[in-house]
């Protein structure tokens, strides 16, 4: 009889232990999965607020690129040319010197990858002046950045821009990462830079160049007006409103 109340004990004894630790278990779920909701939901805040600082970005690298693209168009292939000819007010890069006596001039002609160099410096800058991050520094996350560094590609119709921008959020144990940022503006400065070259190449060895024919080769792709303000003559690419790149050629006074 004793036996049997031992074996009782022994089982009502191992019976509270059970459902205790089952009651701890189930109160320890709870928590776990409270704490594992609340790391999915502060990767969620920094993934997005990620996003809004990609967008910022973006936003600084597309609008400075279409800015410095338009104004080495408008000034002749370089920011603030030193050496140039001027057109209603406007600096425009001397493409072509004048050679005393002759009709013909000593031609420049521009390169892409020289082109891409003073892009990306000057681009390299403007970016950098542009992107502000304060407002994000502010939040309830720490936000680390890295070294801004910019890579430009003229292609013929576009301009693609690299950037290598290393941001790291955190908050508390969870941490989110962007490093680079690609992006592309639809401008044909890499053709404009091959006509421009055709064009100070006729220069060069004419002395003159065609302008009606060549615009009707194109085909409607672009237009070229030829204008002049003595001495200097000089050559207005326009294609058709999205694009506009000027020559300028030294004539002899």
């Amino acid at each position: 009889m004793l036996k049997k109340r031992g074996q009782v004990s022994t089982f009502v004894i191992i019976g509270v232990l059970v459902l205790f630790v089952f009651i701890f278990v189930f109160m320890l779920r709870d928590s776990i999965r409270e704490k594992f909701r609340g790391t999915v939901d502060r990767e969620g805040y920094l993934i997005s607020q990620m996003n809004q600082i990609k967008k910022t970005i973006n936003t600084c690298l597309v609008k400075e690129t279409d800015k410095a693209v338009k104004l080495l168009g408008e000034s002749g292939g370089y920011f603030n040319p030193e050496d140039y000819v001027t057109y209603h007010g406007t600096k425009i890069a001397k493409l072509c010197e004048n050679i005393p006596q002759e009709k013909i001039c000593n031609a420049k002609p521009l390169s892409i990858e020289n082109t891409n160099k003073v892009l990306k410096n000057y681009l390299q800058t403007e970016i950098k002046n542009c992107i502000d991050l304060n407002p994000y520094r502010k939040k309830d996350y720490t936000l680390e950045a890295g070294e801004l560094n910019l890579d430009v590609s003229i292609k013929e119709t576009e301009i693609i821009t690299q950037l290598n921008y290393p941001i790291t959020l955190k908050l508390d144990n969870t941490e989110v990462k962007n490093e680079e940022i690609i992006n592309n503006v639809k401008m044909p400065l890499g053709k404009a830079i091959q006509l421009t070259n055709t064009i100070l190449s006729e220069e060069a060895i004419t002395g003159n160049f065609d302008v009606m024919t060549m615009s009707l080769l194109s085909k409607g792709e672009y237009t070229i007006r030829e204008r002049k303000s003595y001495p200097n003559k000089f050559y207005m690419i326009d294609y058709n409103g999205l694009y506009k790149f000027n020559i300028g050629i030294e004539g002899e006074a």
